[in-house]
């Protein structure tokens, strides 16, 4: 997987998640609660999810838990180079996701405080 197709892909996760994000906060703001709020702590919490997510994958496919595989289940024959490559993509795609998420929650808390000073 390029570098492009793993960017494309953490990109269109962010807009899923986003907009499942927005709906969830326009309908707990049709209920009273601050959609803001709403917003902001379910970024934070899947900007999480997804680092931590990267971080297990990559845990995973790490060549230290492959060997102690090999050896707790007595696996012999050689190891798989081309799924220790597709892992790396999909760590990587995590990865993006949660330093896109966490981007994204640095700006509209900037666009947040400086809207509340002019207003």
């Amino acid at each position: 997987m390029s570098k492009r197709h793993v960017f494309s892909a953490a990109i269109r996760g962010v807009l899923i998640l986003s907009i499942a994000d927005a709906l969830t906060a326009l309908c707990a703001g049709a209920l009273g609660f601050s959609a803001r709020s709403v917003f902001g702590d379910l970024l934070i919490l899947e900007a999480t999810v997804c680092l931590l997510a990267g971080g297990l994958l990559d845990f995973s496919k790490s060549a230290g838990v492959t060997q102690l595989r090999r050896l707790l289940f007595e696996e012999t024959g050689p190891t798989q180079t081309g799924s220790r490559a597709d892992g790396s993509s999909r760590v990587l795609t995590f990865f993006v996701m949660g330093i896109l998420m966490l981007f994204g929650i640095i700006l509209l808390t900037i666009v947040d405080v400086s809207l509340r000073h002019f207003v």
